[in-house]
């Protein structure tokens, strides 16, 4: 009998994905330490539409009371800045293109986060525009998106504006 301890394994992909889902745990955690500290979260829900949603009170685009920030966490072994090219290859905007079209109509008042473990690229005017919540504003970025997601660019503008892309240490 062979002991499977002792036969290799065909890939190792498993400890790359327990170390990816160990960062969004840590950055869940800080969303939950905030809310038993009696902030403004008061309610966090991990891989439900989003890797993370977080539901505060008391934000001032709220005026209903509920504010959502439906976050998708990326991470990677590069220590390059991430460029927009970068988060196209990450795919956090097609989940959270997705993750618009299910929730816009439904009252809610929300913000769809891109988290990227590391800093961004300066250079890159239309990744720094989304990370000010800009993205719509930037005729290249908005174009780069709408080819990216195979949408007209017209279709990106409730979209865009509810984008962030935040760096993450």
């Amino acid at each position: 009998m062979v002991d499977p301890i002792e036969t290799e394994a065909p890939d190792d992909s498993g400890s790359v994905t327990v170390r990816r889902f160990e960062y969004q745990i840590h950055i869940s955690v800080q969303a939950v330490l905030e809310m038993l500290a009696g902030g403004t979260v008061i309610h966090v829900t991990c891989e439900h539409m989003e890797d993370i949603t977080v539901a505060r009170r008391g934000d001032p685009r709220c005026v209903d009371g509920v504010f959502w920030d439906f976050q998708q966490i990326k991470t990677r072994d590069a220590v390059e800045p991430w460029t927009l090219t970068d988060v196209f290859k990450s795919k956090p905007l097609k989940s959270l293109w997705r993750t618009h079209g299910t929730v816009a109509g439904t009252g809610l008042t929300y913000q769809l986060t891109a988290g990227l473990e590391g800093h961004l690229d300066p250079a890159d005017d239309a990744l720094v525009a989304l990370s000010k919540g800009q993205g719509g504003d930037n005729a290249a970025c908005r174009k780069r998106i709408a080819t990216y997601l195979k949408v007209e660019e017209d279709a990106l503008t409730d979209f865009l504006p509810l984008v962030r892309i935040r760096p993450l240490p």
